[in-house]
């Protein structure tokens, strides 16, 4: 059953504006309410152009992140990481969304986590479902820019090797210029043409799936 447009998962718009926030600077707690923030912005964005929006990231206020369970090309349970919304208006195709917040960007350049931008890409393979980041760069909440993880993934200029978590592990990124992103709003008022491409493996009893 489609959610009113009023609501998000049945919570009233009011709260979408109350997002906890922290002073916690660096820390997860401070990156979490930030990001929720941020994908909560995004929701009402996306309600405000007239999609209904089904929410399964941190602004449910679970802190876990989101999964989605496939069966692999061996038949066995696979899991995936799955986007933070997903927006449907009328008969069109659901459209993903993985919101995030960057403070700003660096010598033109917003840094991607490689990682999160690749099981972005597999989950819209997976389910044929467009999936797109979108960044609220700063404090305006009208500041929301866009790109598939395809085109991210196309496009980036530098992939950094050296950059890691918050615990200190490895968490490459990709470097992709700002001018690239396209306004948020150009999604919700534009019209799509929906093209995902698919790999194929060839399989052998024993072996490692060969790309084709």
């Amino acid at each position: 059953m489609p959610l009113a447009s009023s609501q998000v998962s049945g919570k009233p718009l009011s709260w979408l504006r109350t997002v906890p926030e922290t002073t916690m600077a660096h820390s997860w707690s401070h990156s979490y309410a930030k990001g929720s923030k941020a994908e909560a912005n995004v929701a009402l964005k996306a309600i405000q152009h007239g999609y209904n929006v089904h929410a399964i990231g941190a602004i449910t206020g679970i802190s876990n992140t989101p999964n989605s369970y496939f069966k692999d090309t061996d038949g066995r349970s696979t899991k995936v990481e799955a986007p933070d919304l997903i927006l449907r208006k009328d008969d069109k195709a659901p459209i993903a969304i993985e919101a995030k917040y960057k403070e700003k960007d660096y010598g033109g350049y917003i840094y991607c986590d490689e990682r999160r931008v690749k099981y972005g890409d597999q989950w819209s393979r997976i389910t044929n479902t467009p999936v797109f980041w979108v960044i609220q760069l700063g404090p305006d909440t009208d500041n929301l820019l866009c790109m598939s993880p395809r085109k991210l993934l196309d496009t980036y200029s530098i992939k950094d090797d050296s950059k890691t978590d918050r615990n200190g592990n490895p968490e490459p990124a990709l470097m992709v210029k700002t001018e690239l992103f396209r306004p948020f709003t150009e999604l919700l008022e534009g019209r799509l043409r929906i093209e995902i491409s698919h790999n194929f493996y060839l399989l052998e009893e024993g072996k490692e799936p060969l790309l084709l």
